[in-house]
């Protein structure tokens, strides 16, 4: 139990790294427990080119420069190269969740006052199954209401929901073109989409005055767009 939780729960909230949560207060408050916090002063390294990995790392606040580092035959750093700067709401240290004991290929300074959060790869891991387990749940229950699938069984449906993916769309992004080769089964799970299809006018005439007049009497005519 921490006290900052509910700070942290926001901070994750606005990071791309953890997009796929932003909805899910539950992973998100078991990751902002699972975060250790750290502080460092300005020139202090938090881990060097080489060094053994086991962790990424959030910028909570301050700046971070990634460097490339020249040793003597004593191991001293004589010369250093900043890569790239970056600041409050950025990761680093990602290689550490695919590769855990892996070495860093660059290192990290802080090249200002820094605090920055880190999560150990297997607390990583071990909440990543967890989201994969009820993310393949929520799948299987959207799955199995489709229209699509209704009468398919439950073994056919869980094969399904293991290789479906989940895509977030912002609002207005086109998903497909008409005319477009279909590659891909959308199932809406969350939200509304809009199917669109241009169409000519069924009536086709030469010159304005030959257009059909509506009278004001709203007389029926068969065939007539109430749009003109």
């Amino acid at each position: 139990e921490r006290d900052d939780v509910a700070s942290i729960i926001d901070f994750l909230k606005i990071l791309k790294f953890f997009k796929g949560f932003a909805d899910d207060l539950v992973i998100l408050t078991r990751i902002a427990r699972c975060l250790d916090i750290h502080k460092y002063e300005k020139g202090d390294y938090i881990f060097e080119e080489g060094d053994l990995g086991d962790r990424f790392f959030l910028i909570y606040d301050g700046e971070v420069s990634i460097v490339k580092t020249k040793k003597n035959k004593e191991g001293e750093i004589t010369a250093t190269a900043t890569l790239v700067k970056i600041f409050r709401g950025n990761t680093f240290g990602e290689t550490a969740l695919d590769n855990k004991g892996g070495k860093r290929t660059a290192g990290a300074l802080a090249s200002n006052k820094t605090t920055l959060l880190s999560l150990h790869v297997d607390d990583y891991n071990s909440i990543i199954t967890t989201y994969k387990t009820l993310l393949r749940n929520e799948i299987r229950s959207v799955l199995s209401v489709s229209a699509a699938f209704v009468a398919w069984e439950r073994d056919r449906i869980d094969a399904l929901a293991s290789i479906a993916t989940v895509q977030n769309f912002a609002a207005n992004h086109l998903l497909l073109k008409a005319g477009e080769p279909v590659k891909k089964l959308y199932i809406i799970k969350h939200g509304v989409a809009s199917m669109m299809k241009v169409v000519n006018h069924p009536l086709h005439f030469n010159q304005m005055k030959e257009r059909p007049q509506y009278s004001a009497a709203g007389e029926e005519k068969p065939g007539l767009w109430i749009l003109d």
